[in-house]
């Protein structure tokens, strides 16, 4: 039955308004904010925010302090000392490489491969360096928590840390990584982690001292200096730059 009457509610003036979600559904695709409400629909729903009913501003910051999360603007933020609200999947974070990554090719250029030298990738995804470094007839080995979990950890002459620290959210893990790294170093430990970074504030979410993409890997960028300080203090010996993102730290100070 139409009745053609309509009601008016003004919130203005209460402390407790109802809360609108899903706000997509009541704009065009060509409204300037649309995939933004999209993606914090989306963000929503994978953390189970939307399965009860949440109508009013206070029941919802209560929902969001109960899960340890909270949102500025339509951007989803996680407080340092909460869990990841998302599940973090490091192994994402491997590539598929159609030739030697950059750190261990500066290694090589750097005429680090000599005769006889043993090679270990700490961190080696899917495993294309240590394959290329055996067709170059040295001894090549590494390991991987994911690709490679069975793989026994090596001493070898040089080690590669190839962006592995950067992928690592807990950040005593991340240390323990470059630790180990070190202790399995007979000569050159390859340190390489990403400094760049591009649309920092596109709708990814703030964790810890980085962000979780939108593939839910971790990421942590390093000014190139701090990358430096951090390998510094961490091993307590000097790391020398051998390109962006990228440090060789020597076990002899004569060969650094």
């Amino acid at each position: 039955m139409v009745t053609l009457q309509k009601k008016y509610w003004n919130y203005q003036d209460t402390d407790n308004p109802p809360i609108l979600h899903r706000k997509e559904t009541f704009v065009t695709p060509e409204y300037p904010l649309y995939q933004e409400f999209v993606q914090l629909t989306q963000w929503e729903e994978e953390l189970g925010l939307l399965d009860n009913k949440v109508g009013t501003r206070k029941e919802w910051h209560k929902l969001l302090k109960t899960n340890g999360i909270d949102f500025v603007g339509h951007s989803l933020i996680c407080p340092l000392d909460s869990p990841p609200p998302l599940r973090i999947e490091r192994h994402k974070a491997a590539i598929i490489r159609q030739d030697l990554s950059r750190p261990v090719r500066l290694a090589m250029e750097a005429g680090l491969f000599t005769q006889g030298v043993t090679f270990f990738d700490y961190g080696c995804g899917y495993g294309g360096d240590i394959q290329r470094i055996a067709e170059k007839g040295c001894f090549s080995s590494g390991w991987d928590p994911f690709y490679r979990p069975h793989n026994p950890l090596m001493a070898a002459d040089i080690v590669n840390l190839g962006y592995v620290i950067n992928v690592i959210e807990n950040q005593e893990e991340r240390r323990l990584a470059l630790l180990t790294g070190w202790d399995l170093t007979r000569q050159v430990l390859l340190v390489a982690a990403q400094v760049v970074i591009d649309n920092y504030n596109r709708g990814w979410i703030a964790y810890g001292d980085g962000i979780i993409t939108t593939r839910n890997t971790f990421q942590k960028y390093y000014q190139q200096e701090e990358l430096k300080t951090y390998i510094e203090q961490v091993l307590n010996i000097e790391a020398i730059p051998a390109g962006l993102g990228i440090y060789f730290v020597f076990r002899e100070p004569q060969a650094r």
